[in-house]
């Protein structure tokens, strides 16, 4: 008898633990899908009263560094703590945050828009083409390459293996981390580029004003980084510097293409390849070190390359097509 009960107890105690792990599971998906419930009327609400555009500005950038101050750890399911590390879910949610709180400040959220007439194929072809080169550069840039060759293209692509990243645990962290830094950071970059546009909008210098002021405010996104206690006020300012330049690039290629899926297919590309290089490749040293700062001179080598693109994309025929691309933004 004493058997029996001993092992009824046993069958319970085990029911008891699934029936926890059940619910925590609950529980933490909960807490990774709320800010989509809970965010969306204070949007509606509270941001369709912020009238000043300086307002708006501040507004988006604090809430974007909210959500990366609110994270924590899941234990209940693999999947879901990789989910929810990787603020994928905040990545959605700030898609339908663009498209409500615009829509109340007279603006529209618009996933493509129609290439006009000034568009240049035979220019834009070969932009697409730097960009993609970029992607790898900037990586295998940050390997500290041997020789000029290993520096242009003669790159080692053993080194990139997202199962064994040096920053992250598993392939599925490394997707979900670059489809989150493309998703947000190019709804961000939209957000802020359509609020500037409209603050100058009567200034002559409106599209270089615009595309250097939302680099910075970029560049400033970064600076949360100083949360993590492995990095340094130096790294964090290199590591800005290189967003403001990148962000460049980036806004110069919205508004010249006006299609916010290519910025985002771009940027997950970018930080996909660089997220994927593993340990062995920053063994050893290269000629970069012929510098005081490698870093710094990665930074100020790539960030080169984009702005003279950039220039490129905004000035001579293209231009009228960026100003078209405005119009369309922000009537």
């Amino acid at each position: 008898m004493l058997k029996l009960k001993m092992f009824l107890l046993l069958i319970l105690s085990v029911w008891l633990l699934e029936i926890i792990l059940i619910l925590a599971f609950f529980f933490d998906l909960l807490y990774v899908i709320a800010p989509l419930f809970i965010f969306i009327p204070v949007v509606k609400v509270d941001y369709e009263n912020i009238q000043s555009n300086v307002g708006r500005i501040l507004s988006i950038q604090i809430i974007c560094e909210i959500f990366v101050l609110t994270n924590y750890k899941v234990d209940s399911n693999k999947i879901l703590d990789n989910v929810n590390r990787s603020q994928i879910i905040f990545s959605i949610f700030l898609v339908l945050f663009a498209y409500l709180v615009l829509k109340r400040w007279g603006y529209h959220f618009y996933m493509s828009l129609k290439l006009n007439n000034q568009f240049q194929w035979k220019v834009f072809i070969p932009i697409l083409l730097f960009g993609f080169y970029m992607v790898f550069f900037n990586a295998f840039l940050t390997t500290n390459p041997k020789s000029i060759g290993e520096l242009i293209w003669k790159w080692n692509f053993e080194w990139l293996n997202p199962a064994e990243s040096q920053y992250f645990g598993s392939a599925l962290e490394v997707f979900l981390n670059a489809a989150d830094a493309g998703i947000t950071e190019e709804v961000w970059r939209y957000l802020t580029i359509i609020i500037l546009l409209a603050m100058f909008k009567n200034n002559k210098h409106k599209i270089s004003l615009t595309i250097l002021i939302s680099s910075l405010l970029f560049g400033l996104l970064h600076f949360n980084q100083l949360l993590s206690p492995e990095r340094n006020l130096t790294d964090v300012i290199i590591q800005s510097l290189g967003a403001v330049g990148l962000g460049i690039f980036l806004g110069s290629l919205f508004l010249y293409s006006g299609q916010i899926w290519l910025n985002v297919l771009f940027h997950f590309l970018f930080d996909l390849v660089v997220f994927s290089l593993t340990p062995l490749s920053f063994v050893g040293s290269g000629i970069l070190t012929i510098f005081d700062s490698p870093a710094l001179a990665h930074v100020i080598i790539t960030s080169g390359l984009f702005i003279l693109v950039s220039v490129i994309l905004i000035t001579g025929k293209r231009r009228k097509c960026v100003e078209n691309n405005i119009e369309r933004l922000i009537s």
